[in-house]
């Protein structure tokens, strides 16, 4: 079953920046709700132009796709309670990660993510983890038995 909401990560962000898989989810898909923080949102946004460089895409379009996205982008201020818990579990992974754990914690939301560092036991205890791939799954069975 798909989450209302979703906590975003950076490779889901890029993904719908150069118009991968992600994006039909963001556009198309049944979830109500994506939120995301200031910290992986300028993540992403200082990450595009070299995979734009890379893949010849255009970077002025895959930056106003990514600023257009249908997500909420939260101050830590928001969820700064649960930094201390968020880096107990995957700061020695991955510092960057550790707002978008401490927010996905706050808000109660399952993150999506197709970074490993989120598969981690630690993590998974905390909050479900879906892959772009898993929600696609997940979709197709919701799409079924409408």
């Amino acid at each position: 079953m798909l989450p209302e909401k979703l906590a975003v990560d950076a490779t889901a962000l890029i993904s719908a920046a150069i118009k991968g898989r992600a994006l039909h989810i963001f556009l198309e898909g049944p979830i109500d709700r994506f939120i995301t923080c200031t910290v992986t949102f300028s993540e992403a946004m200082m990450m595009v132009p070299a995979i734009c460089h890379k893949r010849h895409w255009p970077i002025l379009e895959a930056e106003t796709i990514l600023h257009t996205l249908p997500v909420e982008v939260v101050d830590r201020p928001h969820y700064h309670s649960f930094l201390r818990e968020a880096t107990r579990r995957i700061g020695g992974k991955d510092r960057h990660d550790v707002d978008l754990l401490a927010l996905a914690l706050f808000e109660q939301a399952p993150i999506w993510s197709d970074d490993s560092d989120f598969q981690s036991p630690d993590v998974e205890k905390a909050v479900k983890v879906f892959t772009t791939e898993d929600l696609f799954k997940q979709w197709g069975k919701t799409k079924h038995h409408l």
